[in-house]
């Protein structure tokens, strides 16, 4: 299995998000888990680990419904 972070449903990188230009958002499928939660991370502004979102459930990271999502995705 691979993973992939969504926010709002779209894809949390410069796919979703074409006004992102750094490389560093060039992707939003991972091989791990960890990979996925450690960009997640990033993407919230906090580097390292400080949250662990749960597989499968939305976490509202704005209290306003800004909703990420980490997800399994099938081998491609």
């Amino acid at each position: 299995m691979r993973y992939a972070l969504f926010d709002n449903d779209k894809p949390a990188s410069r796919e979703g998000f074409p006004d992102l230009k750094s490389e560093c958002w060039k992707t939003h499928i991972f091989d791990t888990e960890h990979e996925a939660q450690m960009y997640a991370n990033n993407w919230l502004g906090y580097p390292g680990p400080h949250y662990t979102l749960r597989v499968g459930l939305k976490y509202d990271y704005s209290g306003y419904g800004d909703m990420l999502l980490l997800k399994e995705i099938p081998d491609a």
